[in-house]
């Protein structure tokens, strides 16, 4: 239908002025004339005067195949004429259940009240313009039908005032839940305002409803009645995950266009929004505009199109020599090819939340005149019934540039907002824009909503309000902030009337601003408020240091008032105004996780006239001058600390200075990676990377000394209270979740800065020093997050690669967690060590997701190893080297491919969580922590090779790994769906999950497989599509947590990745630069080189290093930190055979052909008799069932064949237990017994805990085993006796 005319296109007004420039000609002279490059504009809203055609197909690229089968409930539905604004009625129930929800076209959504018993219910609103209606629909809501009307009466009126009654009804009842009930009416006229009351409802005390709709009833004015798409205006989507629902990105209307493919095929529709342009288009000229892609089926969770075929759109043009952009095909700010056909097959838009897209139209269009703005949908290879339902916002055509690529500092490319345009829904990153130095003591953000742990928000903030600048220590929404105190500009308030808190609550100071007048970066947040807000005419900027900031405040002359209001909105608090010094000093009682409360010290450089307290927290200082600096600085340790910390730090320096001084020290860090052959957009993505990897681990110490000569000290987090916090010696740094960082953030560290690496791990085992654990999650004491003990993989990492540390503490510490009991795990310890131990796993009895803790466990367990023999600690080290192998234990194996092969939590009794016929890989209901049984199924770093041979070899593994990233993202979950389901399905890679941790490794441990070019495949590609949308708040998908999601970019982006921890090896992957320079210690650099290298060029065909050719797969740690030249030869086609011989491949526990080899138990295999009464106890697998074993005691098995044994261990339950000796004797028959081995001066640190010993090798095997206490006396809780067993 290519050649179809244009059919009922409707003219709609949009009131004051799409926006056009003063560089181009132009037919419409109501414009609005820009003094900036904006040469053309549109908001959709109701206040641009703009005749916009609804429904209008562009008479030359036509339509085909392609139907509009949203056919509206009713006819001429009038639900996007509701003036939102205008829309009251009873009390909302809550935030979310609100009269807004009637108009919003989802019946998953509902307006619930309770006033007055659920009585008398109304809801009133107006439309844009009068209309007679002659029908209207309701909708029922999803539960509890007594809460439906029963009886209920619609009005009209033209003024809001005097009602006219339209229909009434009365006895009704719904046919089910989420259903339609449609009433033909006759009205007398049209009427702007309209009525709905409920006069009785069917029983309940509340009343609810889904959905009500007028319309004219004319099947006339339904859009989209012909083959084509329909492209209207509307109110936005109904069905956004992370961003505002009902209105457009800017403003409350948006663009909708929307369509159903009719068969298989091609199909089109390419529909003319903005007609009768004439703009010349210059080599700079850009195009940018936001879109929404939807299926339009408002299940978002339940209903996903892996045809992607709403992303077959974009924003196209016709120019006047009758040429299309779609035909130029630009490319955008991303790389990516700005077309319909280019936009679907990127994969690198999201559903249902808004994308920003910004091309270069000037490098394919230059001369060329714009005639036209259109919105087309072209998908080559369509799918019969596959729908779109997407909106457009923002479109904006301008001349200027699209970024630089040679800033003057690389810290001017930081973005501290990407990652904030997200929720606890969907994550982009979930953010806060910090600014601070590196590895601050303080961040200082701004804050978009008052009194929550998502500061800053603003893609959900409605209202645009600037709440305040607060300090926060919040390493991630889900462990919260503490240590909060706020601070706000204020021009609105007469300071000499403020006589309570109320005068200066947050709604009095709470301001609009918008991104336009905002600066974010690592080293300077700046903000101008708009006129008529409560800051209209005051600037704030704030530059930070260690323990402190200094914020300036800027007034206009006509500033009426010119305030600083202060507050501590998250807790209990005391201020204090020192007119004499122009000072202040005070308190917050903002603490948990085992900090106490923050004083805060702080002073003018100018005057204030005003000073007052309000409420013992909230106060408000006032000023003559215009341009005002504040100085303050913060401690955890007390008031006088406060001062000492603004004297070290901020008292000689002034604003200027302080912003010079964190710049620099932030450029030390960005000069660490300097790139060539990148763009602007990669560039802003690299660097503003570096910055979220630095932000953390977060310094905890405090100064009592001099700059000179400093003297550390540190608030513990585990002693003290809240009011009288303790100070001990040292540093300490926090913020940081092991299970998150260790695989990327720390090894990032030992290349990129070393030495700073020794601070950090020194700061982590200080909480190892003063309360005997490191905690999984420190923040800054423990919080009971997430599994496994990963500061042991952390520690042995870095104690492989020689970073001096306090490695002694350090193994201690690991040792602990993996042998000793903990009465606190929120403090540190692994689970259920009492049992898993010895089954070799967390049963599923002990923890839901028992697999995801063994797992993590037998990661650890191999840096234990590696520490072990580093420590020359023998029997420590087979032990480990054992539990590293014992992953084995949690393989199902029994499958005929390797499809059909998985790791399974299991039972205590061994037997798996899930019967075999009930197995579903994509559940998330338990086994696997915050992700399903496919992002678990190579989860074994530690061996890749034994791993390959559980799956039938190296062909195998390749076939598990592409079963991952080529099975559709669906997911199944018991309980409530969780963002990180939704995250991982918007990878577009199959199963494979980049937003969350477990997944990072997957695509390396195709180093082990049959294709390890598959690696640089796949990892080129989400280096390209996962972290766009910097300029846009954006910029990751999934949570960044801690640096890490930003750290597997920068390694991944110079081509080296460490797959296995404490191996020292990095596994090379396809290099993202045409060149990369790292800096390292004492004055080396390593320079990788990749000069073919090009979005096709991905794959390796060769390596050297320092001109020297390297066939292996990866890297050794010292060859990367002795520097020089590392060169890829990059190419379009894989080559499939470097790499695919085994000593190639990276280190793994198993070597050959073989599968792990696990030693077990005898006690488990054999026949077992004690002279103990309770001997059974010693061999239950659960060392909390405790025997006495009295001197003498003996423990007897026998095996079903003789059997060598390799080593004896045993988990006391008091560490006053003690033996001389513990004797192991062999028999052949039981009866004559030979000495074997014995262990002398058995004795324990710690309660609870599990000692390996070695047993000499040099014995002959034996069916019979004994043990023999001599000697000493004690409570045991278990013994082994380990050896080959199967």
């Amino acid at each position: 239908m290519k050649n179809l005319n244009r059919f009922g296109a409707l003219i709609v007004s949009l009131g004051a002025g799409i926006l056009i420039g003063t560089s181009l000609n132009f037919h419409n002279s109501n414009v609005t004339v820009h003094a900036d490059q904006t040469l053309i504009s549109t908001s959709f809203e109701t206040d641009e005067n703009q005749t916009f055609p609804e429904n209008d197909l562009n008479s030359r690229l036509g339509s085909s195949n392609l139907s509009n089968t949203f056919a509206p409930e009713i006819d001429g539905d009038l639900t996007n004429q509701v003036d939102q604004d205008s829309i009251k009625g009873s009390k909302d129930f809550n935030d979310s259940e609100t009269k807004q929800n009637l108009f919003d076209s989802d019946l998953s959504t509902k307006f619930l009240s309770n006033e007055d018993q659920g009585k008398g219910i109304w809801v009133s609103f107006s439309l844009e313009k009068a209309q007679k209606i002659g029908v209207y629909a309701l909708g029922s809501a999803n539960d509890e039908s007594s809460r439906d009307p029963k009886n209920w009466q619609l009005y009209g009126s033209t003024d809001g005032q005097k009602w006219e009654s339209i229909d009434q009804q009365t006895n009704q009842k719904f046919s089910g839940r989420k259903q339609w009930k449609k009433y033909q009416v006759q009205a007398k006229k049209a009427y702007k305002y309209y009525k709905f009351q409920v006069d009785e409802n069917n029983g309940a005390d509340m009343t609810q409803l889904s959905e009500l709709k007028i319309g004219t009833g004319n099947k006339d004015d339904n859009p989209g009645s012909s083959p084509m798409m329909s492209s209207t205006l509307s109110t936005g989507p109904k069905n956004a995950i992370n961003q505002q629902n009902n209105m457009g990105w800017t403003g409350k209307k948006a663009l909708e266009f929307k369509g159903s493919v009719a068969k298989n095929g091609h199909a089109y529709s390419h529909n003319n929004l903005i007609n009768d342009l004439n703009i010349k288009v210059n080599r700079n000229t850009n195009l940018q505009y936001k879109i929404f892609p939807s299926n339009g089926q408002h299940d978002y969770d339940n209903n996903y199109d892996y045809e992607f075929t709403p992303m077959y759109a974009s924003i196209n043009l016709e120019f006047s020599d009758g040429t299309y952009l779609s035909q130029l095909k630009p490319l955008s700010t991303d790389n990516f090819t700005v077309t319909p056909q280019g936009q679907g097959s990127s994969r690198s838009l999201y559903y249902n939340q808004w994308n920003q897209i910004t091309t270069n139209i000037g490098a394919v269009a230059a001369g060329k005149t714009i005639k036209r703005v259109m919105i087309s949908f072209d998908d080559q290879n369509a799918k019969a019934g596959k729908t779109f339902d997407n909106f457009i916002d923002d479109i904006k055509l301008s001349n200027g540039s699209t970024g630089t690529t040679s800033a003057a500092n690389k810290t001017d490319y930081v973005n501290t907002l990407r990652g904030t345009n997200a929720t606890g829904d969907f994550s982009r990153g979930l953010n806060i824009p910090a600014t601070t130095v590196p590895n601050g003591f303080n961040f200082w953000t701004p804050a978009t909503n008052y009194n929550s742990n998502l500061v800053y928000e603003y893609q959900n903030n409605g209202d645009r309000k600037f709440q305040y600048m607060t300090v926060s220590h919040e390493p991630s929404i889900w462990v919260g902030d503490r240590g909060t105190w706020q601070f706000m500009v204020n021009t609105s308030i007469d300071s000499s009337k403020v006589s309570s808190g109320n005068d200066i609550d947050h709604t009095k100071y709470a301001s609009d601003f918008s991104h336009e007048n905002e600066t974010a970066k690592p080293q300077l947040y700046s903000i101008a408020f708009p006129d008529k807000s409560n800051a209209a005419g005051a600037k704030m900027s704030l530059t930070p240091s260690m323990h402190g900031a200094i914020t300036r405040f800027q007034f206009d002359n006509n500033a009426k008032n010119k305030n600083v209001v202060f507050d501590s909105s998250r807790a209990d608090g005391s201020l204090e105004f020192d007119a004499a010094n122009n000072s202040f000093s005070a308190i917050t009682k903002d603490g948990n996780n085992g900090m106490h409360q923050m004083y805060v010290y702080g002073t003018f450089d100018k005057p204030y006239q005003v000073s007052k307290v309000e409420n013992s927290k909230q106060g408000i200082v006032s000023f003559k001058d215009n341009d005002v600096s504040m100085k303050i600085a913060t401690s955890f340790v007390s008031a006088k600390q406060a001062q000492k910390n603004y004297e070290l730090e901020l008292a000689s320096q002034n604003f200027n200075s302080l912003q010079q001084q964190t710049t620099s020290e932030w450029e030390k860090i960005m000069n660490k990676v300097q790139v060539k052959g990148a763009t602007h957009n990669q560039l802003v993505t690299l660097y503003s990377n570096m910055y979220r990897l630095y932000m953390y681990p977060n310094f905890y110490g405090e100064n009592q000394g001099t700059n000179a000569r400093p003297d550390w000290v540190h608030s513990d987090p585990y002693s003290g209270s809240m009011e009288k916090p303790v100070a001990k010696s040292g540093k300490m740094y926090f913020n940081n979740g092991f299970w998150d960082t260790y695989r990327t953030a720390w090894p990032a560290y030992s290349i990129l800065s070393p030495d700073k690496e020794t601070d950090y791990l020194n700061g982590l085992v200080q909480h190892y020093r003063n309360q005997g654990w490191v905690p999984r999650w420190i923040a800054p004491g423990g919080t009971n997050s997430m599994v496994g003990t990963s500061s042991d993989i952390i520690f042995a990492d870095a104690m492989m690669k020689n970073i001096p540390f306090a490695h002694k503490d350090a193994y201690e510490s690991a040792i602990k967690n993996a042998s000793v009991q903990s009465e606190n795990l929120t403090n540190g310890g692994r689970k259920a060590l009492n049992q898993s131990n010895f089954l070799g796993y967390v049963p599923s009895e002990s923890d839901n997701f028992g697999l995801s803790w063994s797992m993590e466990g037998y990661i650890n367990d191999w840096g234990l190893y590696q520490m072990s023999k580093k420590q020359h600690k023998l029997a420590e080290a087979k032990y480990y080297k054992n539990r590293a192998l014992t992953y084995a234990k949690m393989f199902d194996g029994n499958g005929q491919q390797a499809a059909d092969k998985w790791f399974k939590g299991k039972k205590q009794d061994g037997s798996w969580t899930t019967e075999p016929q009930n197995f579903d890989p994509t559940s998330w209901s338990r086994d696997y922590t915050e992700t399903d049984a496919y992002n678990m199924a190579v989860s074994v770093p530690q061996d890749g090779n034994g791993l390959a041979n559980l799956y039938g070899g190296p062909a195998g593994l390749t076939q598990k790994i592409d079963q991952i990233v080529n099975t559709p993202g669906d997911f199944t979950t018991d309980g409530g769906v969780i963002h990180e389901m939704r995250e991982q399905r918007e990878v577009k890679l199959g199963q494979y999950g980049h937003s969350n941790q477990p997944a990072h490794d997957i695509l390396y441990m195709y180093a082990f497989s049959s294709q390890p070019w598959k690696t640089q495949k796949y990892t080129r590609d989400i280096l390209k599509r996962l972290y766009v949308g910097s300029d846009f708040g954006q910029g990751y998908v999934g949570d960044e947590d801690n640096g890490e999601q930003s750290a597997w970019y920068i390694l991944s982006a110079l081509g080296i990745y460490p797959q296995n921890l404490a191996s020292n090896q990095f596994v090379l992957g396809s290099p993202l630069f045409k060149e990369a320079k790292v800096q390292l210690p004492h004055g080396r650099s390593l320079t990788v080189k990749a000069p073919n290298n090009s979005d096709k060029n991905v794959y390796v065909n060769s390596v050297y290093l320092n001109g020297r050719r390297i066939d292996k797969t990866y890297l050794d740690y010292k060859q990367i930190m002795r520097g020089g030249v590392l060169r890829f030869n990059m190419s379009s086609r894989p080559s499939t055979r470097r790499g695919t011989q085994q000593w190639q491949k990276p280190a793994s526990l198993t070597q050959g052909r073989k599968a792990p080899q696990v030693k077990t138990d005898a006690f488990d295999k054999g026949q077992v008799v004690g002279s103990d009464q309770d001997y059974k106890k010693l061999v239950d697998n659960d060392s909390n069932t405790v025997t006495t074993v009295k001197n003498n005691s003996t423990l007897d098995v026998k095996l079903d064949r003789a059997r060598r044994i390799d080593m004896l261990t045993l988990s006391n339950s008091t560490k006053d237990t003690k033996f001389k000796n513990v004797k192991i004797y062999g028999s052949r028959d039981g009866k004559h017994w030979r000495p074997v081995d014995q262990v002398r001066n058995v004795k324990f640190t710690y309660d609870k805990s599990t000692k390996p010993y070695l047993i000499r090798k040099t014995f002959v095997p034996y069916q019979h085993y004994r043990l023999k206490f001599e000697g000493g006396s004690g409570q045991l809780g278990e013994v082994e006796l380990l050896g080959n067993m199967d």
